[in-house]
């Protein structure tokens, strides 16, 4: 089965390195705001709903009941230690100065949430990018994984297209709460994290995601039949 995901590789490249040239506006050679046109972020969508096509498509017939506790461990040990490596990184060659200075600004409380991947929830930016800014799509990430075993229940219950618009619903609605009841330009809840950073707003991409993954699987053998390209 795995054979038929082989075009997404490409897709993944071509993601991946748009995410690069987003954060590389206004470093090396390219000038701030030269790639402002170019909706370059949005490559973090894609990942969002790849990760709910790749997580029905390799383990909604494999997580068995009671299994979630199992597979939540697995996928946090998968991507917990390159979290950590990639700090030390920052720490011992980017840039010392401006690990010191955050750690500094951080309690205890919130460093913690840092290593493990809670930030997402967290609403200042000096902890939601705090030690390694890029590190809280892999807190959205680890929202999903927790979320995965009940929303495949949900989705078998509903079915694909009421799972799609449940998760439209609230997504939706977590937007339009966050807008109108949680923002405060004057504290520190802001737009940015409650309406980009926040898993809530994502949640709908990652069901998206799982619901053509489930779409795939179920007309794979239609699909076969389809020239390759």
């Amino acid at each position: 089965m795995r054979d038929h995901l082989s075009p997404l590789t490409s897709l993944r490249f071509l993601a991946a390195l748009a995410i690069v040239f987003h954060h590389l506006a206004g470093v090396l050679w390219l000038a701030p705001g030269a790639l402002a046109p170019y909706s370059l972020g949005a490559a973090v969508s894609f990942f969002f709903v790849l990760s709910g096509f790749i997580m029905h498509h390799s383990y909604a017939q494999r997580l068995s009941v009671g299994g979630g506790r199992a597979f939540l461990l697995q996928r946090f040990l998968r991507i917990w230690p390159a979290h950590i490596a990639v700090i030390v990184l920052c720490a011992l060659w980017i840039s010392i100065p401006d690990i010191l200075w955050q750690t500094e600004h951080q309690s205890i409380s919130e460093i913690l949430q840092i290593l493990f991947l809670f930030q997402a929830w967290n609403t200042t930016p000096v902890v939601f990018w705090g030690l390694n800014g890029p590190s809280w799509s892999l807190s959205v990430e680890l929202f999903f994984y927790g979320s995965f075993p009940f929303l495949l229940v949900a989705m078998r219950y509903l079915g694909q297209a009421r799972f799609l618009l449940g998760a439209a619903v609230f997504t939706i609605a977590w937007l339009t709460f966050a807008t109108l009841v949680l923002f405060d330009p004057d504290a520190e809840l802001n737009a940015l994290a409650l309406g980009y950073i926040s898993p809530a707003a994502r949640l709908g991409e990652f069901a998206l995601g799982m619901a053509v993954g489930a779409l795939f699987v179920a007309q794979r053998s239609t699909w076969q039949a389809w020239s390759r390209a």
